[in-house]
């Protein structure tokens, strides 16, 4: 079949209502036909677009949350927007991918219109939000064929035209290449393959002349069968100067400031796939019968069931933190950007597999167990960690911070604020330095981790809890003495670096949990006695990726919270998301 018969020209989109609470959403998605797991099993088994799905999203007024307030839309708080992903991908994740994309072809031109100092970036950004709440699909065209995660190879190119720029290239593989209304893309307008030698520009496809461009054929993947993943060749298409996003060369930085955004909301992707497969695990495990009794009864499944719960409120804590850094530490979002997208998806994953086993062949079944949705989030998953940089690719990002990581700890430097306000404990401060390119203040979270571990003697934590959180504090130290010993400017990056740089991840995650639970407690949020479980439960599980071994008590700790989970399931709660719960 091709292109233009599966993915029919993007016209006669749905209408797009005003917002939905995020608190509102998981609620209204239940009740809808198009977000059934049958549904949407016979969507994957045809490869077809979720097409009623993502009307349905813009009837409840989802592409609101995409654009920021200050140019006509509903994004203020991160948190909001990851919440949104979240709800979505806990029910469907090809159609939170396939839906979600509008904001990342969008962000670059929000990060553009931030830092403008001329009327006409900011125009060509409001012009583009207006299409957005108003409908509009667009795309984020990076990727060329063969030339992977380096952007700067890229052969695209927007040569100079009376008026505009003549687009003469491909971009492939693409999310939503062909269903888009628009493609924000990154041409070389340079000589050479030097940051400054790229551009961003706006594609609009109803104002490109016929024959100016063509779709590249759908992509079948494992994963996201529905989705959109294809690409477009342009000959000759011509778009006007007012279409260029931001100024003309800025368009390598511009995209590099947008990752920072974007993957810090694909952490939402990944606790709706945690969500739904936590609670399908649960589910299953305590109406299955072996041994003369259910399985939610052994003591491996109780312990394995707390163990993944631990790993993902680990996850949570981290991504909400990331989230609210946005607006409270935008100047470090370089640094926890990368640890997000690097870190959460990695847990994820292996949640998902731990879970698999307990299902056992369940997990492989295409017709058992909810119309297969377990084997379809396994598939659909794998795509969270690759695409806007895989995990090596942030890893790498994050080791070339090293020496400024290591000098600021060495100061015991932080921005105090702004970690209380990106961990809960206090509103957002004004909005200072934007988004950069490196964090020239290192990473206050991390810095703020002494002060954390004092923070928790002080407020009455339990002595396990602490011991654990003094741990975390002496690895934390001693990794940063590997980290200066590093030597980040070689062209080659060895493995150890890269392991360094994943334990430096589990401890932005520990200080996050720490954080989170302070700031609960200080509010009255947080169940005392569940809050430190859980608190003692997600360090351990951080030490055991830090040393290999959680301690003699991990066991007996994951059992007690798998024991509290249940009686929070009896009572209707969800395994996770507090911040939702607590919004409602």
């Amino acid at each position: 079949m091709s292109e233009t018969a599966q993915f029919p020209p993007p016209s006669g989109r749905g209408t797009v209502g005003p917002p939905m609470a995020v608190a509102d959403m998981a609620d209204h998605l239940d009740r809808s036909e198009a977000f059934t797991s049958a549904f949407n099993a016979r969507l994957d088994e045809a490869e077809e677009f979720p097409r009623e799905a993502c009307l349905e999203l813009d009837r409840i007024g989802v592409p609101h949350y995409y654009v920021p307030r200050d140019l006509g839309g509903g994004l203020d708080d991160y948190t909001d927007l990851v919440g949104v992903v979240r709800a979505v991908s806990r029910k469907d994740l090809t159609v939170a991918i396939a839906h979600v994309k509008t904001f990342l072809g969008g962000a670059p031109s929000w990060v553009a219109a931030q830092e403008a100092g001329d009327e006409r970036v900011t125009a060509q950004a409001r012009r583009l939000a207006d299409r957005i709440t108003g409908g509009a699909v667009v795309s984020w065209g990076l990727t060329e064929p063969g030339r992977g995660s380096d952007l700067l190879a890229g052969q695209l190119t927007a040569g100079p035209v009376p008026g505009g720029y003549r687009l003469d290239g491909r971009k492939w593989p693409v999310n939503n290449a062909t269903r888009s209304d628009s493609l924000c893309l990154l041409a070389r307008t340079g000589p050479r393959n030097g940051p400054r030698d790229f551009t961003l520009l706006m594609a609009d496809k109803s104002a490109l002349a016929a024959g100016s461009y063509s779709h590249l054929p759908k992509a079948r993947t494992v994963g996201i069968r529905g989705a959109d993943i294809s690409g477009i060749v342009l000959d000759g298409a011509i778009v006007p100067e007012e279409n260029t996003v931001g100024p003309v060369g800025s368009g390598f930085e511009l995209v590099l400031k947008a990752f920072q955004l974007t993957r810090t909301i694909c952490a939402g992707l990944s606790l709706g796939a945690a969500d739904r497969a936590l609670r399908s695990t649960w589910d299953f495990v305590g109406r299955r019968r072996l041994y003369g009794r259910f399985l939610s009864g052994l003591p491996h499944v109780r312990t394995t069931l707390g163990a993944q719960y631990a790993a993902c409120h680990a996850a949570e804590a981290l991504a909400s933190t990331a989230a609210r850094a946005v607006r409270s530490l935008p100047g470090e979002m370089s640094v926890y950007s990368a640890v997000v997208k690097a870190l959460v998806p990695e847990i994820v994953d292996e949640v998902i597999a731990e879970c698999g086993q307990l299902l056992g062949a369940r997990a492989f079944l295409r017709e058992e167990l909810d119309h297969g949705s377990f084997q379809k989030l396994e598939r659909d998953h794998r795509i969270v960690g690759i695409f806007d940089g895989n995990r090596y690719v942030n890893r790498q990002a994050l080791i070339r911070q090293f020496p400024r990581l290591v000098a600021c700890w060495n100061r015991g430097d932080r921005l105090e604020a702004g970690v209380r306000a990106a961990t809960g404990a206090d509103e957002a401060p004004p909005e200072g330095v934007g988004l950069q390119l490196v964090s020239r203040t290192g990473c206050s979270l991390v810095q703020a981790l002494p002060a954390a571990v004092e923070g928790l003697r002080a407020s009455g934590a339990s002595e396990p809890a602490i011991r654990s959180a003094e741990r975390v504090l002496d690895r934390c130290g001693r990794l940063h003495h590997r980290m200066a010993r590093y030597d980040t400017r070689a062209t080659g990056i060895g493995a150890e670096l890269f392991d360094a740089a994943r334990s430096y991840e589990l401890c932005v995650a520990a200080s996050a949990v720490i954080h989170t639970f302070l700031a609960g407690a200080d509010r009255r949020h947080t169940d005392t006695e569940f809050g430190e479980l859980r608190l003692q439960a997600a360090l351990l599980w951080i030490l055991s990726r830090l040393d290999g071994y959680a301690g003699d008590e991990a066991d007996r700790v994951y059992g007690a919270v798998a024991d509290s989970l249940e009686a929070r399931l009896a009572e209707g709660d969800l395994l996770l998301d507090d911040a939702e719960e607590n919004r409602r």
